[in-house]
């Protein structure tokens, strides 16, 4: 009796994959989680900022001339 080659692939279960597909999502995901991270940090610093400056220091951001 002869098997083809559907009947093999489906003997190996419904959670193998071929391809670069897994491999692929990973990467993105991992970079979505770099980029919230990112933005996470970007988004407390300029609250603290925005703290300092409406508790009346003027000393909150350092100003560099020429930029």
């Amino acid at each position: 009796m002869t098997t083809d080659r559907n009947d093999r692939e489906s003997d190996r279960g419904e959670g193998a994959q071929r391809g670069p597909g897994p491999w692929l999502a990973l990467i993105f995901v991992l970079a979505l989680a770099g980029l919230a991270v990112l933005v996470v940090n970007e988004i407390i610093k300029q609250v603290n900022v925005q703290n300092c400056i409406l508790s009346g220091r003027k000393d909150c951001v350092e100003i560099v001339p020429g930029k």
